[in-house]
């Protein structure tokens, strides 16, 4: 077991988006001339390195888990570089001699000591390509350097080869890494949530949660199995499920978190004495949970008002997230320019009597194939359900969601299949599931990547939203299958 759950930790990282860092350089940084640094670079690196440790670049919020990285590989030359299953080939490769406190200080408002960097210059190393990959790899000495992403901190050493980290190395005639093979199987944990339905006495009915495993080996047909309520992996397998419980004057519903592997179980601390509760879970990755939820004293429909994101690990609304958990002092002016704009294009009437906004009143949903941030501004009369939602334009934070890629995309989606509302997609191309309001559209893709003209599967929903998908790739697949058809059933 201790193995599994080793192995769980690697690929809970492996499965996570392209590179997506960007920003500028400031010349106040770069040393002015140094004619040391030649014109057309080469990655003067060793090629093979595995993780060593982690820290945040965030200067407001240091807990960082380097366990999520543990076992991460990294591959490095001048014909491909590849970062756990992210992999560029003939990558464009720009070099520059930076002042490590300046460069530091102005670009992440860290000191570099805080992070483990003690030289006054160092080597910077950009590396992208045409497909918009970006990554920056700082040179701390020969045998060891440090990769930014995502405003984390993540150091390698160098080593001889690469074991345990899912990266199965393919050399060239003078030893040098060239590229990978494609994994021979792909898997998706597809999280879904059914609408509710109002009984003739007008009561707020439940949520139906459900998952859905779908795979497909090289080669093979899809397979498909049925989950009740929503597992997603961890360091081990949970479960998450809306407990109900209603009598003559109140429903409460309560979210519950159990793990699988000792059975300990976790439950949201109840709602005041006389108050009905509704939730409804928006979004859920390893981490994190979205929450769209109601109090009020009576068991009718209404409005869902109280927006709340939650670290799994810490379950109660009490303890919701804000913008700047997420993405530092510079996430809040973005949720506030959002807000604005959003309260400058309403109507009189939708901000009439609005309250203040909140950082931590947000979820994540889904949106035209993607994970989405949106904000909600309450009326400032507790006891009303009115408010203003509005959506939020954040860049993918592998701390919330490690994989989001949609190929093709999603024009082309909806050129294919007019009726698409979502849609996901495998890391190595071997199918897109597409929502419509009644079916799960599984495709395959043509060799240009579009989608063939049938599917070669169909799942029948009841109107279910995705509001969780997680990846597996390689002999994963058959990691996360034994789980799978211990707690349900195929269906495909």
């Amino acid at each position: 077991m201790k193995k599994r759950r080793h192995k769980l930790l690697i690929l809970l990282f492996l499965l996570c988006l392209p590179f997506t860092l960007s920003g500028c350089f400031l010349n106040s940084t770069v040393l002015a001339v140094d004619q040391t640094m030649p014109k057309t670079p080469k990655l003067a690196l060793a090629p093979f390195w595995v993780f060593d440790q982690a820290y945040s670049l965030d200067p407001d919020n240091q807990d960082i888990d380097g366990d999520y990285f543990k076992g991460l590989g990294m591959i490095l030359s001048g014909e491909v570089i590849q970062i756990g299953t992210d992999t560029v080939s003939k990558p464009s490769i720009k070099v520059m001699r930076i002042k490590t406190y300046d460069y530091f200080l102005t670009r992440y408002k860290i000191a570099p000591q805080q992070v483990g960097l003690t030289d006054s210059e160092m080597v910077l190393y950009t590396i992208t390509d045409a497909k918009g990959f970006s990554a920056r790899i700082y040179r701390v000495n020969d045998n060891r350097v440090a990769l930014e992403r995502n405003n984390i901190l993540l150091y390698f050493n160098q080593t001889e080869e690469l074991t345990d980290t899912g990266i199965i190395v393919k050399t060239d005639s003078t030893g040098n890494p060239s590229s990978t093979p494609p994994s021979n199987a792909n898997g998706v944990m597809i999280g879904l949530r059914g609408q509710r339905e109002t009984d003739k006495d007008g009561v707020f009915g439940p949520s139906p949660y459900r998952t859905l495993w779908i795979t497909q080996k090289r080669g093979h047909g899809v397979e498909v199995y049925e989950v009740p309520d929503i597992l997603f992996p961890r360091n081990v397998f949970y479960q998450l499920k809306v407990e109900r419980q209603e009598n003559i004057d109140v429903v409460r519903e309560t979210l519950v978190l159990k793990n699988l592997a000792d059975q300990t179980v976790t439950r949201e601390a109840a709602p005041p004495q006389g108050l009905s509760r509704f939730s409804d879970i928006t979004f859920v990755s390893n981490d994190y949970l979205s929450v769209a939820g109601r109090l009020n004293l009576e068991k009718d429909q209404g409005e869902m008002n109280l927006y709340s994101t939650r670290n799994i690990a810490n379950l109660m609304y009490e303890n919701r997230v804000g913008i700047t958990d997420l993405f530092g002092p510079e996430g809040l002016p973005i949720m506030k320019s959002a807000a604005n704009i959003a309260i400058a294009n309403a109507k009189p009437a939708q901000v009439e009597g609005l309250g203040p906004m909140q950082e931590n009143s947000f979820i994540l949903k889904r949106y035209n194939g993607r994970w989405i941030y949106e904000g909600r501004i309450n009326s400032a009369d507790e006891e009303s359900d009115k408010g203003l939602t509005f959506p939020m334009n954040f860049r993918d934070n592998v701390r919330v969601y490690r994989y989001d890629t949609l190929e093709p995309n999603w024009s082309q989606i909806r050129n294919s299949v007019p009726a698409a509302l979502d849609a996901v997609s495998s890391p190595d191309d071997f199918f897109t599931v597409v929502r419509t309001k009644d079916e799960l559209l599984i495709y395959s893709k043509d060799p240009s990547g579009n989608l063939l003209d049938s599917p070669i599967a169909k799942i029948d929903l009841q109107d279910e939203e995705i509001i969780m998908h997680e990846w597996a790739l390689g002999h994963f697949v058959d990691d996360w299958s034994t789980i799978v058809k211990q707690l349900g059933q195929q269906i495909q």
